[in-house]
């Protein structure tokens, strides 16, 4: 004979959690619904003891709110709160995302959306920091550049571990506003943006020095491998004889956009590996066909994610020629998943990945072949030594 035991109501949560262990072990014991008791066998008595014991601080909680509480609130805002607390107890790059959320960041990816025009990532300090800024969007008509750290966002605080929340926090619909509160050089200044159309080209091309050909590639998105493979096909047009890649204010983005690009770069090689938290270890491999040009990668330490795995991938399998600064050194990737019919979602870490040779990416970053300051926009020493390295090759 089962044991009888009274169960504290702990809001439907652990109730939800003891029918679906029961469903799980077979359907044994009955639940009677009056008296607030079940009967359980012996079998199963210790999974809900332990259950109540792991839940039990988060009825007290709940029962606390709900008696004492002076505001108003509802369970749906109880819940949203519970599922972003246990996600922000994971890494800065780990989240839960509202519906409304989940849409504002799905938007980012095709290019085209509605904000300010901003590329933001996290520091290891845990700020929230301005990757890079769209030309004629509002945000660097307002004067915001690169490295400045956002504080504030319409009087609310901000630090990197919320990333992808600030992001959607900064787009919106057009016409409407927002106020960000900004930090450079150790002051503080707030500037009100209006939110505009933003349409965003992830690869820029130019010929520079009349035959070295060079693309900027801001993120990685949906269409940035078949823009840069048209980019390269439309330049090799125009007869030049080197390439300069730029994935400076890079802050990466799709990863399967950014392994494609490194196929075109490389010839049959490694690209990167990847281990899940199973200890699965995965390879990501290049074919044989290899662009029949001399390049050079242009990086800095706002050069992250999807723009490390292609900048080790090259120095690793000797391809072109890294210069700038050490890369930003985020190494592990997300995965996004719509969790229910309301369309809310996470984005929770889900493996790490190392350059060809085995070499840890995250939190060390990738060092250039050629250590050079930026300078100033008008004296482009990063560039200025890839136009130099290139003339050298193609002589």
């Amino acid at each position: 004979m089962g044991k009888k035991i009274k169960i504290s109501v702990v809001k439907s949560i652990i109730i939800l959690i003891i029918v679906f262990l029961l469903g799980i072990f077979g359907g044994l014991a009955v639940i009677k619904y009056g008296g607030n008791c079940i009967i359980i066998s012996e079998k199963y008595y210790q999974h809900i003891t332990d259950i109540e014991k792991k839940y039990m601080k988060l009825e007290m909680l709940y029962d606390k709110i709900e008696n004492d509480y002076y505001g108003e609130y509802t369970d749906e805002d109880l819940m949203t709160g519970l599922y972003k607390g246990l996600y922000s107890a994971l890494d800065q790059y780990s989240l839960y995302m509202t519906p409304e959320e989940y849409e504002s960041f799905a938007a980012k990816s095709t290019g085209s959306f509605y904000g300010v025009g901003v590329v933001v990532s996290t520091t290891v300090d845990d700020e929230l920091i301005i990757l890079s800024t769209i030309s004629g969007a509002p945000a660097a008509n307002a004067g915001l550049k690169p490295g400045d750290i956002i504080v504030a966002i319409d009087d609310e605080l901000y630090s990197g571990s919320q990333l992808d929340l600030a992001a959607a926090k900064l787009r919106g619909e057009i016409g409407t506003k927002v106020k960000v509160k900004y930090l450079r050089n150790g002051e503080t200044d707030t500037v009100t943006l209006t939110r505009a159309h933003i349409v965003t080209e992830s690869v820029e091309s130019s010929v520079i020095e009349n035959n070295i050909g060079y693309i900027k590639i801001t993120s990685f998105e949906l269409a940035t491998a078949d823009d840069f493979k048209k980019a390269v096909k439309d330049l090799k047009q125009k007869n030049i004889e080197g390439l300069i890649i730029d994935l400076r204010n890079n802050g990466g983005g799709m990863l399967d956009a950014s392994i494609e690009i490194a196929d075109e770069l490389l010839p049959s090689c490694t690209i990167i590996s990847t281990m899940n938290s199973n200890g699965k270890e995965e390879y990501y491999n290049s074919d044989s066909n290899v662009i029949d040009l001399p390049y050079v990668l242009l990086v800095n330490n706002m050069s992250a994610s999807a723009s490390e795995v292609l900048a080790a991938a090259i120095k690793e399998n000797d391809g072109g020629l890294i210069v700038g600064k050490t890369t930003f050194g985020k190494g592990v990737v997300q995965e996004m998943q719509i969790i229910s019919d309301k369309g809310d979602a996470i984005k929770q870490t889900v493996m790490e990945y190392f350059g060809p040779n085995r070499t840890k990416i995250n939190g060390v970053g990738v060092v250039p072949d050629y250590d050079v300051d930026y300078n100033s926009e008008n004296d482009d020493a990063q560039l200025n030594k890839a136009i130099e390295l290139l003339k050298n090759t193609v002589r």
